[in-house]
């Protein structure tokens, strides 16, 4: 086995802020009015600074969210032009995020009341019915839930709405949890038929729950792709199963996994994912060839093999 290395607000808009490429959006080290930065909830979710958790400094941004349609708007006193920002391919719109495994209740079952209570006694107050029955069952199943993605809206000051979907689940938090991801400017749904003068962003999530947000900024990410997998080199009997992990970097960019098992057939992708199953129903050798892809194009793929050998 291979050893592996890894916020009722009244806007005044006072002027535009031009951010250069890598310059932060919001940043917990100074506090939001110093960055006119005004928070309002979207639905029923809710918005508020927080001190649960800090990326830096002392504070985040906390987001509670049902669906993707309610969360927390994020207004910019001072409207920022991405103009030039995104005219370049690896310029991603970027993210850090703390978002703890939630809870969520689920009932079944009835919960009826108790039957009809006994019949009145008779004279001397003898002789009354029986008591009323028990109530109806009910059961409860609580699940773990965790966020996987993200979806933002952004309002630019030409009134027009874009969004983007920031997929979580090939992020690797750091040792505090927080995740670092990102969506090329290029990406976002809609943002290319705007002015690109961003006014405000609403956030919301894909489960019942709550996540913080430590840092919003566009940065450019040039870090290149990389993969390993859980095995190196295999030798097995026919009938063998084998669970397959890829474990991918490339800074925040979002990744996408393919495996070949054969490189002599012709089929470039036999599987897609980072853990998949394989059983091994032939004999022979076998090189699998592992490849990681930014999920939007704009990086070089990545690829590394595994050397199978299936005895008869």
């Amino acid at each position: 086995m291979r050893t592996l290395s890894r916020t009722a607000v009244i806007l005044a808009v006072t002027g535009i802020a031009a951010v250069s490429f890598g310059q932060r959006i919001y940043s917990a080290n100074s506090a939001l009015p110093d960055q006119h930065i005004y928070l309002l909830p979207w639905g029923s979710g809710t918005i508020s600074e927080s001190d649960d958790f800090a990326f830096q400094g002392t504070t985040s941004i906390r987001v509670s969210s049902r669906n993707f349609y309610q969360g927390g708007i994020i207004i910019l006193g001072n409207p920022i032009d991405l103009s030039k920002a995104s005219a370049i391919p690896t310029n991603l719109l970027h993210i850090t995020i703390q978002a703890p495994v939630g809870q969520v209740t689920f009932r079944s079952g009835t919960d009826s009341g108790g039957g009809a209570a006994g019949g009145a006694g008779g004279p001397g107050g003898l002789g009354g019915g029986a008591a009323g029955g028990t109530g109806g069952g009910q059961t409860s199943t609580t699940m773990d839930i965790a966020l996987s993605k993200v979806r933002i809206v952004i309002t630019t000051t030409d009134g027009k709405k874009s969004e983007a979907y920031i997929d979580l689940s090939s992020a690797i938090p750091s040792k505090s949890g927080w995740k670092e991801a990102g969506i090329p400017l290029a990406a976002i749904a809609g943002f290319d038929r705007t002015n690109k003068i961003v006014k405000s962003m609403a956030f919301s999530g894909d489960t019942i729950g709550t996540f913080y947000v430590g840092e919003i900024k566009i940065s450019s990410d040039e870090t290149p792709l990389y993969v390993d997998a859980n095995h190196f080199e295999l030798n097995l009997a026919i009938g063998d199963q084998i669970v397959f992990y890829a474990y991918g970097t490339g800074g925040a960019t979002p990744l996408k996994y393919t495996w070949d098992f054969d490189a002599s057939d012709g089929v470039l992708v036999d599987a897609v994912g980072s853990s998949i199953k394989r059983k091994f129903r032939m004999p022979g050798e076998f090189v699998i060839t592992l490849t990681v892809h930014d999920k939007y194009g704009f990086k070089k793929p990545y690829s590394t093999t595994i050397k199978v050998t299936v005895n008869p």
